[in-house]
């Protein structure tokens, strides 16, 4: 109990003692593997967590939230194959979980099944419509897919959802200039900005919409912004210098 309190207070080593002192004092004490998978998980100590999270199902098989949490683990591992399996015995336990319908999505447009990950995406929406996750998921995917209609629509039930993310209004954004709504993408990406300034992907779509406007001095101010904030992105780099070259061309 007292491990379960200190993750919460974000005390993740404190929680990770906690938890392993009482696997060793009762080793087959499932909720006490489970806490401590959390609590590693959190850390970043991935392969502990994945262990922990084993074990947890060894002791209890039929644990939901455990299968959930393994899978999470796992794609953040790699072990994509493995996240799939874990999701869907995650949903065996509990069909009407949001979440896991939304990561399984995630994890098969991974393996490059749109169809079945914009099927999750649906269900992870139908089941909670207040998950903007899932909607920004299911926009991706429409857009993805050539649905762009469907897509802006989704943009914009997540900006209901969510107003101040920066990301969902790059994407709308995105879409919007697919479109060729000049100004309506330009006022979803500088509404991006206003809400986080350092948002390099923000800037380098502006850069974009920008130059497809003619504006080539404006973009390529973007574009300069974009990759000082993230210079290990080489597109950023690239696109600042191509335009520089073609402008002093």
């Amino acid at each position: 109990m007292l491990g379960v309190i200190l993750v919460n207070k974000e005390d993740l080593d404190g929680a990770a003692s906690e938890e392993r002192e009482a696997v060793r004092l009762d080793p087959n004490n499932d909720l006490a593997h489970e806490t401590l998978a959390l609590a590693l998980y959190r850390k970043g100590d991935l392969d502990e967590a994945v262990g922990e999270y084993q074990e947890t199902l060894h002791l209890n098989p039929n644990n939901g939230s455990a299968h959930y949490n393994l899978g999470l683990a796992l794609y953040q591992r790699g072990d994509v194959d493995g996240a799939i399996t874990e999701y869907r015995e995650a949903l065996r336990s509990n069909p009407n979980d949001s979440d896991a319908h939304d990561n399984l999505g995630v994890a098969l447009w991974k393996k490059g099944d749109r169809d079945g990950a914009a099927s999750e995406y649906r269900e992870a929406v139908r089941l909670s419509p207040s998950n903007a996750y899932a909607h920004m998921h299911l926009k991706m995917a429409f857009q993805q897919m050539g649905n762009l209609d469907g897509a802006i629509a989704e943009y914009r039930e997540a900006l209901r959802l969510s107003p101040n993310n920066g990301d969902v209004h790059v994407y709308l954004g995105v879409g919007l200039a697919a479109r060729g709504d000049w100004d309506g993408a330009t006022a979803e990406r500088r509404e991006a900005l206003r809400l986080d300034p350092r948002l390099a992907r923000a800037h380098a779509l502006l850069g974009s919409v920008l130059k497809d406007k003619g504006d080539l001095v404006g973009a390529l101010e973007e574009y300069r912004t974009a990759f000082v904030l993230d210079p290990r992105n080489p597109d950023y780099r690239q696109a600042y210098e191509g335009l520089l070259q073609r402008i002093n061309h």
